[in-house]
């Protein structure tokens, strides 16, 4: 069985069926590996990047933006039958941070590092970052993930959380002086 969704958050009714095209292709590319003897670890990767592609879903090229106005992206991945996960958070950067899961379960499988060190399960931002530069040079770090669409989005809500702000402070002042 495959189960994909189009990203965390809000998804407008007005784009269903973009949403549902873009499900679908990722079912698919999924599918398509499983017929070709690909391991469910690397299906998911497949179908979660065809997500991360996608300027429309809530993960990787368009994702939301911070309060900050950039792109943190997370990615888990989990092996099933090893029971090994990896996982990446606030990373940035990265149109493809399901890569980087992957990377990590792979690594785990290649058993312990020097010393019997166990290999990360977890890494998060500028650690993640340098983890995944050193053990694959092939994932693209560059990226700029911001689209014309998130940017406009972020601008919204930033103005509006500013005018609550605003608003909230005028009523304190109010309520002070009475």
């Amino acid at each position: 069985m495959i189960a994909i969704h189009a990203g965390a958050g809000y998804h407008s009714e007005s784009k269903s069926d973009v949403y549902k095209r873009i499900c679908k292709q990722a079912c698919l590319l999924a599918i398509e590996a499983i017929k070709c003897g690909k391991n469910a670890v690397d299906c998911v990767t497949i179908a979660v990047k065809c997500l991360e592609n996608s300027p429309n879903t809530n993960a990787g090229i368009g994702s939301n933006l911070t309060m900050d106005g950039t792109v943190e992206c997370d990615a888990s991945v989990m092996d099933g039958l090893s029971l090994q996960f990896g996982a990446v958070g606030c990373v940035q950067g990265f149109q493809n941070p399901v890569e980087a899961a992957r990377l990590l379960v792979e690594k785990q499988k290649q058993g312990n590092l020097s010393l019997g060190r166990i290999p990360p399960s977890i890494l998060v931002g500028n650690r993640a970052e340098k983890w995944i530069s050193e053990n694959d040079p092939h994932i693209n770090t560059s990226c700029n993930l911001i689209t014309d669409e998130s940017k406009r989005m972020f601008l919204k809500y930033k103005r509006r959380l500013e005018l609550h702000e605003e608003r909230s402070e005028q009523q304190k002042e109010k309520d002070s002086s009475e």
